[in-house]
């Protein structure tokens, strides 16, 4: 309740919202899910998604200090709401509802948009690995996975890296939850894994981007269990 309300009566300070979205997903992660009320869940990932306006459009840079806060903030919101949607998977079609899938959206155009083309950044590309799993679970991984790495994955290593991980996480979580195989069958349809062959054959000299890679083409194509 205090973080919450920290998180509505500070709504514009930066640095606030961020630990905020930290604590509470630390919080989910030692709850168990029929202790808190779906009302509550709602509002405080609808508080994250919504301090996630503060940086909106502001894209990374090394060097100014603000800029760097704004990442750290995209960083801790998009695992708090990720966190909050595995926490309670029909929390991800309120968002839609809600109108905040844009934001996330937003978020992760400004992180992708940060690093450069042929580089790699640890640091992004854990962000972004962050924002694409919670917007997969808001959008679906189809239009959130599929399309970074159409729009960004031969040119950006860094995006390609966290599509992959993203990949591999997202399906994992599904098959730890009762075995279910949609997220990589979704992913399949939309044309996920010639995406990342693409991927791999633009970032051929990067050995460690081109394991992540193959993994997650194996958890795609991957035959169903049943």
């Amino acid at each position: 309740e205090l973080r919450r309300a920290a998180m509505a009566n500070f709504a514009e300070h930066q640095m606030l919202q961020q630990y905020a979205c930290s604590a509470l997903t630390s919080m989910v992660e030692h709850i168990p899910s029929t202790q808190v009320s779906d009302e509550i869940v709602a509002e405080c990932a609808a508080a994250a998604a919504t301090s996630l306006s503060l940086v909106r459009g502001r894209t990374d840079s090394q060097t100014d200090r603000s800029s760097s806060c704004a990442a750290y903030l995209r960083r801790e919101a998009s695992r708090c709401i990720s966190a909050l949607c595995a926490y309670r998977p029909a929390l991800g079609g309120w968002l839609f509802g809600k109108g905040l899938h844009e934001t996330l959206s937003d978020a992760l155009q400004s992180t992708a948009r940060g690093v450069w083309d042929g580089k790699r950044d640890a640091e992004a590309e854990e962000t972004m690995r962050l924002e694409l799993l919670a917007l997969s679970y808001v959008l679906g991984p189809q239009a959130a996975i599929v399309e970074a790495l159409r729009c960004w994955g031969t040119s950006k290593p860094a995006v390609a890296r966290a599509a992959a991980d993203a990949v591999v996480d997202m399906v994992r979580r599904s098959q730890s939850v009762g075995g279910h195989q949609e997220p990589a069958q979704a992913l399949q349809a939309a044309g996920c894994c010639a995406e990342l062959l693409a991927a791999i054959s633009a970032h051929a000299d990067d050995d460690d981007l081109q394991s992540r890679l193959h993994l997650a083409v194996g958890f795609v194509s991957a035959p169903s269990a049943d």
